[in-house]
This record gives structure tokens, C-alpha cells and sequence, in this order.
């Protein structure tokens, strides 16, 4: 099960990544992008350390530890894909629906 895990937070890094590169970004768009970043590769460096273990016992400290950062990315991408002030393309708005489907995926 953690394989499936990291694979959906590599998969959280990689959309974030793609997204910085767009030029277009304002400084809160930026900011908002850098959190998720930075909470995914967080979350992904604490279940690469976690010692071989239960499953039961990874998944303890997981529940925990992964809400707090998958809200947070939850939220970001929640208020970048509704902020009628702030304009996104096409390809950001899907960027941003696929980083809200597999942090949903993983929180459950």
C-alpha cells in the first residue's frame, strides 16, 4: 500500500512542478503552487523514512500526519480553481482538478 501511496504523491509533485513553470502565475498563484510542492514532498520524505513496519502501525502514523498536509493542498488548489479575481487557464484549472482528485484519493 505505500507504493500506491507515494506513486499518487509523486504524481501531487509533478503536477505542482508543471504548474510553476507557467510564467504567468501572480506571486499568490506562485505561493499557493509552492505550498502544495512542498507539502506533497513532505508528506512523500515521511513515508519514505518510516521504518518497516505493520501496515496497521504506518497507517496510524500516516492518518495523522497526512490530513494536515493534504488539507492543506486541498485548500490551496480549492481556493486557486474559485478566486474569481485571479484567472487561471484551461490547462491550469485541469492541472489543479487532477492535484484535487489524487489528494482526495489519498486522504481516503
Amino acid at each position: 500500500m505505500p507504493d500506491n501511496l507515494l506513486i499518487s504523491l509523486q504524481q501531487l509533485i509533478t503536477h505542482a512542478d508543471n504548474l510553476l513553470t507557467h510564467t504567468e502565475l501572480d506571486d499568490l498563484q506562485r505561493k499557493f503552487i509552492n505550498a502544495i510542492f512542498s507539502s506533497a514532498q513532505e508528506l512523500r520524505n515521511l513515508i519514505i523514512s518510516l521504518p518497516d513496519s505493520t501496515w496497521e502501525r504506518t497507517h496510524h502514523i500516516l492518518n495523522f500526519e497526512a490530513r494536515s498536509h493534504l488539507a492543506s493542498i486541498m485548500g490551496y488548489a480549492e481556493e486557486m480553481l474559485d478566486d474569481p479575481d485571479t484567472p487561471i487557464s484551461d490547462q491550469q484549472k485541469t492541472t489543479l482538478q487532477q492535484i484535487q482528485t489524487h489528494s482526495e484519493r489519498l486522504l481516503d
